[in-house]
């Protein structure tokens, strides 16, 4: 049996950094998808992040995307990436899908995270 509880295009996510904040539409890598913050997460606070949406992101420079096509955060670079390995063969995050073609050189990209 379940019980609905919410759409859960949001979710509730403590910073667990002892100094750093997370900044509203800070980019927040979780064990396998990413967030966005919501709000300004203080340290050590409960804040808010959306995990279901479209989001104009920052991409890498180097590849082009067609819609549809699953796009992953690279953490270091912090920016969308065609690839699913980053910097010294690190996996990168799913991040979800591309929802607009992006040329090669374009340096943003729009993309549907979340299921």
């Amino acid at each position: 049996m379940a019980t609905f509880i919410q759409e859960a295009k949001s979710i509730n996510y403590k910073n667990t950094s002892p100094t750093d904040a997370i900044k509203y539409g800070e980019v927040v890598a979780l064990k396998d998808m990413i967030g966005v913050a919501a709000i300004d997460i203080a340290p050590g606070a409960v804040g808010v992040l959306t995990v279901s949406g479209a989001f104009e992101m920052d991409a890498e420079t180097t590849a082009a995307f067609a819609v549809g096509q699953k796009v992953y955060w690279d953490s270091t670079a912090k920016t969308i990436t065609a690839s699913a390995t980053g910097a010294e063969s690190a996996a990168n995050i799913v991040a979800g899908y591309a929802i607009e073609e992006k040329a090669v050189s374009a340096a943003k990209a729009l993309v549907k995270i979340g299921g």
